[in-house]
């Protein structure tokens, strides 16, 4: 129940969505970190291009999400681990279906708005056991969609992941990104955790983080060129960030992930 979960919440946001993809299977189109091109033009209010969201910068992805999708689903005023669940989901889904999923768990009325009530039913729950049905119902909701053929092992695999490092944050534990996420059994009552963590969705997840750090720190190196090795480091690093973005992109699509 903290704002400091959201960096942290964020990373592993962006290591699932990975960079640019553009799937013609996939109903959100044009996407970057999450990002779809109706949502930033929505955000900017202005008509916007594929080429726009190509463009896009991870520092006003933070932006658009922690204005459009953390806020909505009051991310400050959840529980450790539930928070990050939770906008795990609004960014893949919507703020809204997000928010009906939940408020059905604790029966509150699913109007979308997470509300006194809605949080008051939250409070008198176990948070784990509320995570696990969470995304027990989050794994049901997507089962139903008819894109499940497309995209199913790839959203299959990632609430496996969210379920892992919620439970992470519940516990105290500030997760990031492993080489290799977890398999699941796309079933809302058999997914679980595997000691297997193999898969290309696992690939998308590192290769996505190692892009964002790349960009990050190439912003923080930039006093440096006034120096002229100085140069070459920040340029290596923002070489090796839109080599990685490249990947990410390649294995998103082979992992078969996609907006909900």
């Amino acid at each position: 129940m903290t704002a400091a979960n959201l960096q942290p919440a964020l990373i592993l946001i962006f290591g699932s969505e990975g960079g640019y993809s553009n799937d013609a299977n996939d109903p959100g189109g044009p996407t970057k970190y999450g990002i779809t091109l109706a949502t930033l033009t929505a955000w900017r209010k202005a008509s916007q291009t594929e080429a726009d969201v190509k463009a896009l910068t991870l520092t006003e992805a933070q932006t658009i999400i922690a204005s459009e999708y953390a806020n909505p689903i009051r991310f400050n005023d959840l529980p450790s681990g539930l928070d990050y669940a939770v906008l795990d989901f609004a960014v893949n889904s919507g703020p809204a279906t997000a928010a009906k999923v939940l408020q059905k768990l604790v029966d509150a009325t699913p109007d979308g708005i997470l509300g006194v009530k809605t949080l008051a039913a939250i409070a008198t729950q176990d948070v784990s056991r509320l995570v696990n049905g969470y995304c027990d119902a989050r794994q049901a909701y997507v089962e139903s969609l008819t894109n499940f053929s497309s995209f199913g092992k790839g959203w299959t695999t990632r609430i496996a992941t969210v379920r892992q490092h919620a439970e992470d944050m519940i516990m105290g534990a500030v997760p990031t990104p492993i080489a290799n996420e977890p398999t699941a059994k796309a079933s809302p009552v058999n997914v679980k955790l595997l000691s297997s963590r193999t898969g290309l969705a696992s690939v998308v997840t590192a290769l996505g983080a190692f892009s964002m750090a790349c960009t990050t720190v190439a912003t923080q190196l930039s006093p440096l060129l006034i120096w002229h090795w100085g140069q070459y480091v920040t340029q290596a690093v923002t070489a090796a960030g839109a080599v990685a973005a490249a990947l990410t992109t390649f294995a998103r699509l082979r992992s078969g992930q996609g907006a909900v």
